[in-house]
């Protein structure tokens, strides 16, 4: 088993309307050897046809995934009873899948990963881990790569958009 086989994180999908990036993202998680995948949906905000029926094509993808994957993965999926909102829908879902995972990679639904950010998770999670002034890893990075280069950098301010967190610090 190599160093990278080795870090195996959960993930948690924060979905609501957007299915064919769920879809994308379950397949990059599928790609890149993730065995953990959590998955939770917030109801549609009104009784709008449109946004049910995004919501529920949210459910189907998921149903479809499930039935291709077979036994090797474990996918835990929850559907909210009624609409949380985005702050709220973030956080009861980062609760629900810290019960059973001491380390999570949070992906909204807006934010599709390629498997880089998954290898360089797995290469950094030791130095991550270890280190006690850093919370969160961040697949984004908003500053010009001739300021920063490519490997990444250091920032006192979180940005939460496909990020990967532990528990227990």
């Amino acid at each position: 088993m190599t160093f990278l086989e080795s870090c195996d994180p959960g993930v948690l999908i924060i979905a609501y309307r957007r299915a064919d990036n769920v879809r994308k993202i379950l397949s990059e998680c599928l790609n890149s050897g993730i065995n953990r995948i959590y998955i939770t949906i917030d109801s549609p905000r009104s009784h709008e046809y449109d946004e049910i029926e995004d919501v529920q094509k949210v459910k189907d993808v998921i149903s479809e995934f499930k039935l291709q994957t077979g036994k090797g993965i474990e996918i835990h999926s929850r559907a909210a009873l009624r609409n949380l909102g985005c702050a709220v829908s973030v956080l009861s879902g980062c609760d629900w899948a810290f019960n059973s995972e001491m380390e999570l990679i949070v992906i909204e639904d807006d934010c599709i990963p390629s498997r880089k950010f998954f290898d360089f998770y797995r290469m950094y999670s030791v130095d991550i881990n270890a280190a006690k002034n850093v919370y969160l890893v961040c697949g984004t990075q908003f500053a010009p790569n001739h300021l920063v280069g490519q490997s990444g950098l250091l920032s006192k301010y979180p940005l939460t958009w496909g990020w990967a967190i532990v528990t227990g610090k």
